[in-house]
């Protein structure tokens, strides 16, 4: 075995887990993964006067039907079931399971299951995701119901932080600070490895290919650290390969996802020793960017996160060992706050340069403009194919840091954002104005690696039109809080053909 393999083995040994050595499945792709979360529909109806439909198995079916038939083409092809799936219900292990009056179909002879859920999904070509929270029930706690397939038996009492004895400063170990039903589970005690290994059987054995576990702080948290390794544990001891997606809540620090990335080891302080290698598919390194927190201060704040993760900031993570800092889902479409405004542009332009995880999560099937947004080929190729992403600043930029550490929110209403990136032998460039007025913002060729004075074909992407340009430099009109993605080729050559 490799040294990877040996630490693995090691380790669910240890903490009470079987594992034979078999390939470890974490699904590490290429490109960032593209699909359909289903939060912002339900967060939406907790409005009284909202006209969305209410979030069941017929709209699950009906979402999954009309995406694999508009979205899946275009690489949409993953189905999330986000929070509130199991309406607090658990197995006799403790394990959540689907709750039986919002998904029927979950009711099997073997117990309630997503699987009838999950084989409906892959017959029509997609993959099936599931929401988790970080730790356990707390009815699991109280019930001391027994791990699953430990034998002797350990119950889960046993593996989790000592509420009474957790000191002010780690609370948020003992329990998840925004959701209480999930309790923080200690990695040190035997049997922890073996609890979350069993939720990752479970979920495979229903078909799932990718599990959103939430309240996954940032790293620098030891014990958030830990439960974030006994995931990874998880997720490579079963026999399925599957996407796991680390959704923190409250963003995640730079030297934090350099070590989730797989690209340094220091930054943490774990409690144990972690595996080399990358932690997770993908991780969110902005604060919530979804539903009703999705508005202009949290979306600008966006901007210097991805600043901070660019070639122009400490280390470029932007696909670091094939994995992919998540800027939270795609808020666009007719239920979203965005819609009509030159802020949905905006919000696609910077998720595409970023090359974040695209999970749409707004009205499907998406009306014509919104589909323009999620699936112009042009768009996807620059979120799957661009590389070296740099970031310059101009305007008044001054902002308050977040109460996370994570990024800044803009004082000012003149800031202005350049990103930039090499496409092929083009380059992709996105101009950002999260100030209060249009505004032209500056190109200078020679600053983004292209030769000045000589013929460029500019195009714009999302509206689908073009020109040889001349010039050194150029000035491209933004509207406020908004913005415009563009690709500059040598003059011929179309932006497709990068």
């Amino acid at each position: 075995m490799d040294a990877r393999t040996t630490w693995l083995a090691t380790t669910l040994l240890v903490s009470g887990a079987v594992w034979e050595g078999g390939e470890a499945r974490l699904v590490l792709p290429s490109a960032p993964p593209r699909g359909f979360n289903s939060f912002d529909l339900q967060w939406g109806r907790r409005d009284p006067n909202s006209t969305i439909p209410v979030w069941n198995e017929t709209e699950f079916r009906r979402i999954a039907l009309a995406m694999a038939g508009q979205l899946l083409p275009h690489g949409y092809d993953t189905i999330v079931i986000d929070g509130g799936w199991a309406g607090g219900t658990i197995d006799g292990y403790g394990r959540p399971v689907p709750d039986l009056t919002q998904w029927p179909s979950a009711r099997t002879s073997t117990g309630p299951s997503f699987k009838p859920l999950a084989d409906f999904a892959h017959g029509l070509g997609l993959k099936f995701g599931v929401w988790q929270l970080r730790g356990v029930s707390p009815d699991a706690v109280a019930q001391r119901l027994p791990i699953a397939a430990m034998l002797p038996a350990i119950t889960i009492d046993t593996i989790v932080f000592d509420q009474a004895k957790c000191p002010p400063s780690q609370t948020q170990w003992c329990q998840c600070t925004w959701d209480k039903n999930g309790v923080g589970i200690d990695s040190t005690k035997h049997g922890a490895q073996a609890f979350y290994t069993s939720v990752v059987e479970l979920y495979a054995s229903w078909g799932v290919d990718l599990i959103k576990w939430d309240c996954m702080y940032d790293g620098n948290l030891g014990a958030y650290a830990m439960e974030e390794v006994l995931a990874l544990n998880a997720v490579k001891a079963v026999d399925r390969d599957m996407v796991l997606s680390l959704s923190p809540g409250g963003g995640m620090t730079v030297p934090s996802a350099a070590w989730v990335s797989g690209s340094s080891d220091t930054g943490v302080s774990p409690a144990a020793p972690t595996p080399p290698g990358p932690k997770a598919t993908m991780y969110r390194v902005t604060a919530d960017f979804h539903a009703k927190r999705s508005n202009m201060p949290s979306l600008s704040a966006h901007v210097f996160v991805v600043g901070n993760l660019s070639s122009s900031g400490e280390v470029n993570l932007m696909g670091a060992n094939n994995t992919w800092p998540d800027m939270d889902l795609m808020d666009l479409g007719k239920y979203s706050a965005f819609y009509g405004t030159p802020t949905a542009q905006l919000h696609a332009t910077m998720w595409m340069m970023a090359k974040s995880p695209l999970m749409y999560s707004g009205a499907v099937p998406a009306d014509p403009v919104t589909l323009n947004l999620l699936t112009s080929p042009v768009a996807l190729k620059i979120n799957a194919e661009s590389s070296d992403l740099r970031v310059a600043y101009a305007g008044n930029c001054s902002c308050r840091v977040l109460s996370s550490g994570t990024a800044c929110e803009p004082l000012a209403h003149t800031c202005t954002a350049l990103w930039w990136s090499t496409l092929g032998k083009c380059k992709a460039v996105a101009t950002i104005n999260i100030g209060s007025e249009d505004t032209d913002v500056a190109v200078d060729m020679a600053s983004i690696g292209l030769p000045p004075g000589v013929p460029h074909t500019l195009t714009y992407i999302y509206e689908k039109t073009s020109a040889v340009v001349h010039n050194s430099s150029l000035r491209i009109p933004t509207a406020a809080m908004g913005g415009v993605l563009l690709v500059l080729s040598p003059a011929g050559v179309a932006a497709t053909d990068c």
